[in-house]
């Protein structure tokens, strides 16, 4: 009976360890495309800031397009930091989670 449950364990830590690796590499994808958007976000704001300095002829955009521009500049840029930040905290604490799992098989095999 010994020997089942062993060889059980050793099944189950292999299985966890490819879980593990597989997680792992879906949340650094997932991670990597969270901060290309964030990037992203941010480009579009530094071209909204460049197109609000361009003026033809002396001719600027008028106040109150500069000031919708510079509201949507606070909400871009104000959703690409919340972006960055919940993507970092909630990276840290999946991995928290998978790698406390991988520990615990760990021990568990030992046993």
């Amino acid at each position: 009976m010994f020997g089942y449950v062993r060889v059980g364990c050793v099944l189950l830590y292999t299985a966890q360890g490819k879980f593990h690796g597989s997680t792992t590499s879906t949340l650094k994808y997932v991670v990597s495309q969270a901060d290309f958007t964030a990037e992203n976000l941010r480009n579009v704001s530094h071209y909204l800031d460049a197109a609000q300095k361009i003026g033809v002829d002396a001719v600027f955009l008028p106040g109150d397009v500069q000031k919708n521009i510079d509201e949507v500049q606070t909400k871009i840029n104000s959703s690409a930091a919340e972006l960055s930040s919940k993507t970092k905290e909630n990276s840290e604490t999946i991995k928290d989670v998978i790698d406390a799992m991988l520990v615990h098989f760990e021990i568990l095999i030992l046993v």
